[in-house]
């Protein structure tokens, strides 16, 4: 079910939205395996996960994040795989606009937990975990950032969570994770009053590992139809880990471990991703954050 090869034919994995709850069209995730060469005793690829969904602002839905939950799962059981991507369909001008809140809390009404199973499977990633950013970042691609080694955002991205303009509270164990990288003041800032945040500083603050100037020269080894300069970037960062490091999967996993085990309570943060799903529920069943859903995508 996975394309190889550095420049594969991108895999669709079209899901039906929710008819039931009024959506048009299609959303999906694209996944796809990138060779990033081998050393004398490894082979090493990347899985990139791409969210497709273009005509939402690749919003993610429920069986969206069930796919990405499946490759992350694939990715753990394959020992040549050193990093999963998380990337979004440049036929989007924004990486992703967020969770599809309304066709969450139909999935969640049916006793389903897509969300929490996908925060739970990126915490307990074993390949590293890398984000590529093109026009802007919002919601749980944000709370999504703390969990991963490798972010790159083009110059002119920008970093939003509206969970206050929204009526909901952060996920991800957010209300942890962001406060610990950017302080209490800045988070709340972030979270609260939704301020966008310019990836320049988000890069000042460390939650972007690097930037990549917006129309610069597309690599090569991006997958056909994903390309987009900070996916690039990722993809020769990993590339050049792989060239000199020995054993590079085997290796990138080992220090991923240790560096989260040393700097987090991981048992802690999973009880905490689940604590604030629960406060979210019940807001969502309110109907509190519909009010400002259509607000949100008109600020994109």
């Amino acid at each position: 079910t996975l394309i190889r090869g550095a420049r594969p034919e991108p895999l669709w994995e079209d899901t039906p939205c929710a008819a039931r709850r009024g959506h048009l069209g299609r959303m999906s995730v694209r996944i796809a395996e990138v060779q990033l060469g081998a050393h004398a005793d490894s082979a090493a690829i990347a899985m990139v996960v791409c969210w497709s969904a273009p005509a939402k602002l690749n919003a993610l839905s429920p069986a969206m994040l069930r796919r990405a939950t499946g490759a992350i799962e694939q990715a753990n059981a394959d020992p040549r795989v050193v990093a999963v991507v998380f990337c979004g369909d440049p036929a989007s001008r924004v990486m992703s606009s967020g969770a599809d809140l309304d066709a969450a809390a139909a999935e969640e009404a049916d006793g389903a937990s897509p969300v929490l199973d996908f925060m739970l499977a990126v915490m307990r990633c074993k390949p590293l975990v890398c984000v590529a950013i093109h026009g802007a970042a919002v919601g749980m691609n944000v709370t999504l950032l703390p969990h991963a080694d490798l972010v790159v955002a083009d110059s002119g991205a920008w970093l939003a969570t509206p969970f206050g303009s929204l009526g909901i509270c952060p996920e991800f164990a957010a209300s942890k994770a962001l406060p610990a990288m950017i302080g209490h003041q800045r988070a709340l800032r972030l979270m609260l009053w939704g301020t966008r945040l310019p990836a320049d500083e988000a890069a000042a603050l460390g939650l972007v590992t690097e930037l990549v100037q917006e129309g610069a020269p597309l690599s090569p080894l991006c997958p056909e139809g994903l390309a987009t300069a900070a996916l690039g970037r990722v993809l020769e960062r990993l590339q050049a880990l792989a060239a000199t490091v020995p054993r590079a999967a085997e290796t990138a996993r080992l220090f991923r471990k240790m560096l989260r085990d040393a700097t987090e309570d991981k048992a802690a943060a999973e009880r905490l991703a689940e604590q604030e799903l629960r406060v979210l529920r019940a807001r969502v069943d309110e109907g509190v954050p519909m009010e400002g859903v259509a607000l949100r995508a008109s600020r994109l």
